[in-house]
Parts: structure tokens; sequence; C-alpha cells
């Protein structure tokens, strides 16, 4: 009787023992998938290492399954790479081209303000993000996203087309007139609708048509340096 009692508490700790290591596995598992979301990119084998290290020493201080994960978020929520927007280029001379995970982010900070999801990062993943069908695909399925509305109430289809269409009047209008291409750099004049003339703090009495638009100041910078449409195609280079 008294053997078996105590052979049912060996039992029982072995078995504990077994589950916590199985809980820990997964645990460290899920820590790796959160870094991952959190640096917006894989996350290096030197970097998971670390963490490794790190969560190795939480446990032989005695801590916790759970105390120890806490201590490895903690890490990850305190990495450069979670707090500043680090690209794969830093420390690179010369121009260079985004990488998928960067122009992910890249996107989604600028259209969402915050990280890329699973989808998006899922094309960067394949590769496929730098295809520019892709890249339109992604950003038409962004836009369309309610969080992006809550975000921005004001920025309607009707004010995304005007943006849009703003650069392309502007040169039209300089290549028909023949004026210096100096004049995009400088002028006081755009062209808007009533949704962007708003946008921009002004008016225009002839509702939707577009139509000249004057009142950004001669001491500011022209069309081509400061309307939004080209603001949100820098965004994307």
């Amino acid at each position: 009787m008294v053997h078996r009692f105590f052979q049912e508490i060996r039992d029982g700790l072995l078995l504990q023992q077994e589950l916590t290591k199985i809980a820990e596995h997964r645990a460290l598992e899920d820590v790796k998938s959160l870094a991952s979301r959190a640096f917006r990119r894989p996350v290096l084998d030197s970097e998971y290492s670390a963490l490794l290290t790190l969560n190795k020493k939480l446990r032989e201080d005695g801590q916790s399954v759970e105390a120890a994960v806490r201590g490895l978020l903690i890490a990850v929520l305190m990495s450069p790479s979670f707090s500043y927007h680090q690209t794969s280029l830093d420390g690179m001379d010369g121009v260079q081209p985004l990488d998928n995970y960067d122009l992910a982010s890249r996107l989604s900070f600028f259209l969402w303000s915050s990280i890329p999801d699973a989808v998006l990062l899922e094309s960067a993943a394949s590769g496929k993000l730098q295809d520019d069908s892709e890249l339109r695909a992604q950003v038409r399925r962004m836009l369309k996203d309610p969080i992006l509305a809550d975000a921005f109430p004001g920025y309607s289809d009707e004010l995304r087309s005007a943006i849009f269409d703003e650069p392309t009047h502007l040169a039209t209008y300089f290549i028909q007139k023949d004026l210096p291409i100096t004049e995009l750099l400088s002028s006081d004049l755009t062209f808007v609708n009533a949704a962007l003339a708003k946008h921009y703090g002004g008016e225009l009495e002839t509702g939707s048509q577009v139509g000249f638009y004057e009142g950004r100041g001669r001491n500011r910078p022209g069309p081509f340096v400061h309307h939004v449409g080209e603001r949100a195609m820098d965004s994307l280079q």
C-alpha cells in the first residue's frame, strides 16, 4: 500500500514535469510567433537564440514557466526592432530597394498606422509584394478595411480619387500651356474638386467640378511638393 502510494506520487511528478516541458515548448513557440508580429518580419535565429538563453536563465533562477514567458514578452517589447522602424537597409550606402517586409511595414503604417496583418505578411513572405499587381491589390484591400474608415472618417472614395487625379490634371495643364517646369515647384495653383478643396481648407463653389484652387501662398511649397497625392506615392517608394 505504501509502495503504491509513493509510486503514484513519483508518476504524478514525472507527468507534471513532462506537461511542464510541453507547456514551455508551446509557450516559446507562441513567443516566437508574437515576436515575428512585433518585429514585422521573421525572427532571426540569433534573436530567438537570445530569447531561449534568457528563458533558460529565468528558469534556472527558479521562475515558473508563466513568469519566464512574461520576462520574454518584456524583452520583445523592449527590443529596438519593435520600438523603431528599422529596415534591412540600415547602414547601407546609396539607393537600395526595400525588401518585402520593409515594404509591408511602410505600407501598413502609412494606411493603418499599425503593424501589417497576417495577409500582408503572407504576401511579403511569398515574395509577391514587389509585384505591382499584388501591391495594388493589397492597397485596395487595406483601403477598404473598416479600421481605416474609423481612423479617417473624412477619407471618402471621392477624396481618394481627387487626390490621385490632382497631379494628372496639373501636369496636363502645364504641358498644354507650355509653362516652365519650375512652376511645378513654386506655383500657387492646382486642380481640385469640392472634396479636395475642403481637405485643403478651402471651398469650390462649382461643386464636384474640377477647377483651380489658389491659397497655398508664395512662401509655401508648390503643388508637386505639397499635395497629398505625391505624399501618398512617396510613402510606397
